[in-house]
């Protein structure tokens, strides 16, 4: 049985309705994590990435926008919100983002070539 207090649980089921191309329900599922835990980034952004795929880009940004500014290095995040703004037509905004997303991958990987 599903733990209804446990944010992990709901974010994993999301992953899996994810994977089965269920959008809506890994949005459901994603949400009722953030619920019990808003700053949890990783249901924030599985939940930004699915917005993408239905294309609701404005929920999709603002779930972007919040998992960026609790992790500025969270190269994936300006990835994809890179890969977003280009989609909306804002060019100038996607190429900001996504040099950055490619510039924060590459330290990610220098780093944890040194260990």
């Amino acid at each position: 049985a599903l733990n209804m207090n446990d944010s992990g649980a709901f974010n994993n089921l999301g992953n899996c309705y994810d994977r089965l191309e269920k959008s809506t329900e890994a949005i459901n599922a994603y949400s009722q994590a953030i619920t019990l835990d808003e700053n949890y980034i990783a249901a924030i952004y599985n939940r930004g990435n699915a917005y993408m795929k239905i294309a609701k880009d404005d929920f999709a940004l603002e779930d972007l926008n919040k998992a960026i500014e609790l992790d500025a290095n969270f190269y994936q995040a300006y990835y994809n919100r890179g890969t977003l703004f280009k989609r909306m037509g804002k060019s100038s905004e996607a190429e900001v983002d996504l040099t950055k997303a490619k510039a924060l991958a590459q330290q990610e990987l220098e780093e944890k070539t040194k260990q």
